[in-house]
Order: structure tokens, then sequence, then C-alpha cells
């Protein structure tokens, strides 16, 4: 099974840099399973930095299903669709 792993940016430098990172990680474990939404797995911090172990999309990122691969952008009807599912979630 493949997953996709988010690496902190930033190095958690303090404590409070800790507390908004381990928020991060139980906000995604209070969401459960959604349809809509990358299934979370399980985390860790290695070299001072948040990794968070997700579902991998093999699709790609919403980022890159904007812009199709072709520099295109969504119709309205496809981008209505996005912002139903992320409202639902």
């Amino acid at each position: 099974r493949s997953y996709a792993v988010k690496k902190s940016s930033r190095q958690l430098a303090n404590k409070a840099d800790f507390k908004r990172a381990v928020g991060e990680v139980q906000a995604y474990g209070h969401v459960g399973v959604h349809p809509h939404l990358v299934a979370y797995h399980t985390s860790w911090v290695e070299d001072d930095r948040l990794h968070i172990q997700l579902e991998l999309c093999e699709g790609g990122s919403l980022a890159q299903q904007f812009l199709n691969g072709t520099g295109k952008t969504f119709c309205e009807n496809d981008l209505l669709t996005v912002v139903a599912h992320t409202g639902a979630a």
C-alpha cells in the first residue's frame, strides 16, 4: 500500500510550534473517515519537523486538478462540485 507523507517546511523551534503541530494532528484524528477528505494514518516528529502520513491520492493534488496539467482551469460546474464536496467535509 502506498502513502503520502506531508513534511512540515518549518522546524518545530519551540513549545508553541509543537503545540500547533499536535493540534493539526488531533484535528485530522477527530475528522475520521470522509469520502471527500484524504485519510489520516499516523504522524511523527523527525529532525524537529512534523511528518503526517496520509492516504495517497493517485490523481494528484487539488491544485494539479485545477490546472488539469494543461494550464486550463475548471469549468463552473466542476468548481461548484469541488466547493460542495469541500463544504460537506
